[in-house]
């Protein structure tokens, strides 16, 4: 327990609703390596001062609330120490990792700080339904493109590359892309000219919460251990992977951010590809907010251009565990949905090829 007595008010309440049906949910999935993080939230949720928490955003508090505790050890030495619990299994073990948090004069306040703060994750592996698609449109076409939500900007830079497959893919991964090369081409023959990663947050100046960003389970840990060579990797060619932070949901500042870089001097920047992964729940669900990410999509592609969208469920259903990766095509100025290539399991892994999209 925290030395002082917990505050109660709405966002209290709106907490553990979100803890009671995140629980819920992933009891409905067999084995998933975030339950047992989330029954001990659940069981601490009285110890948790979240009246202390701003922004008040409830939706995404499991991940939040991990990387916020995870963060605490980081800056206080203890990083290695959290790392051993990735991939706990034991929901009381979990419990006194919350309870240490809360009871330490010098994590505690850490943790408070940064509970509520957005998640900047780092994931190669999604990177390969993006560049599958983008083959299967633009085949050696030199093309421009746009990371919107670009986190660390790990997609554009990977592109037609196998490295930190077995990092990030798990065991199997490497073996199921060649599989789908032998399906649907070889991507290394992509021509990306210019690959922008923009995000509200630079995901690069703060490598420590980039780390702590990532969910405590044991698929995760070898992904936060080699993030050093990952991010040097990534950030080589700055010139042709440029990283701006932009609020997306603020159309005129994003494109002005953007036409900076793609020289479009004030005009719409006009590029080949938009590509977007589990960012528009964090932007807002209401449709004004969505019509206005949607608007700033259609502005940067180029008519014949493609949108490749991950995470429509995350948005709709607040469910992650299966995702879509849509693409659209701008046609006569406006989005057309062209079908669903891949489905998704936990955020990055292709569970699903439809070979439908691509004939």
């Amino acid at each position: 327990m925290s030395a002082e007595i917990p505050r109660r008010g709405k966002f209290t309440e709106d907490v553990k609703i979100s803890l009671e049906r995140g629980v819920a949910n992933l009891s409905r999935v067999g084995g998933s390596p975030e339950l047992p993080l989330a029954k001990a939230l659940l069981a601490s949720h009285s110890n948790v001062d979240w009246e202390r928490v701003n922004p008040k955003e409830s939706g995404g508090i499991l991940g939040s609330t991990a990387a916020a505790m995870h963060y605490a050890h980081i800056k206080t030495g203890k990083g290695e120490e959290y790392l051993n619990f990735f991939g706990e299994s034991d929901p009381k073990k979990w419990e006194g990792v919350i309870a240490t948090v809360l009871e330490d004069k010098a994590m505690s306040p850490i943790f408070y700080k940064n509970v509520g703060r957005p998640l900047t994750t780092v994931f190669p592996a999604r990177r390969v339904p993006v560049e599958h698609v983008l083959d299967s449109a633009f085949g050696e076409s030199p093309i421009r493109g746009v990371d919107l939500g670009a986190g660390a900007h790990v997609t554009l830079p990977f592109l037609g590359s196998d490295q930190y497959l077995d990092t990030d893919g798990g065991e199997g991964y490497r073996q199921k892309r060649a599989e789908l090369i032998e399906q649907l081409g070889d991507p290394s023959r992509l021509n990306i000219q210019l690959g922008v990663g923009v995000d509200i947050q630079d995901g690069r100046k703060d490598p420590d919460w980039l780390r702590a960003s990532a969910l405590p389970t044991a698929a995760n840990k070898p992904i936060v251990e080699a993030l050093g060579p990952l991010l040097a990797d990534a950030s080589r060619d700055g010139e042709k992977f440029p990283f701006r932070s932009a609020d997306l949901r603020d159309t005129e500042n994003s494109l002005t951010v953007i036409q900076a870089i793609t020289g479009a001097n004030g005009k719409d920047p006009q590029v080949d590809f938009v590509s977007s992964s589990f960012v528009r729940h964090q932007l807002g669900r209401d449709k004004a907010t969505q019509e206005k990410f949607t608007d700033l999509v259609n502005r940067l592609l180029a008519e014949g251009g493609v949108w490749i969208d991950m995470g429509e469920e995350l948005l709709t259903q607040g469910d992650w565990t299966k995702s879509k990766v849509r693409v659209y095509k701008k046609e006569d100025d406006k989005l057309t949905s062209k079908g669903v290539p891949f489905v998704l399991r936990d955020f990055r892994y292709v569970e699903e090829v439809r070979l439908e999209y691509f004939s």
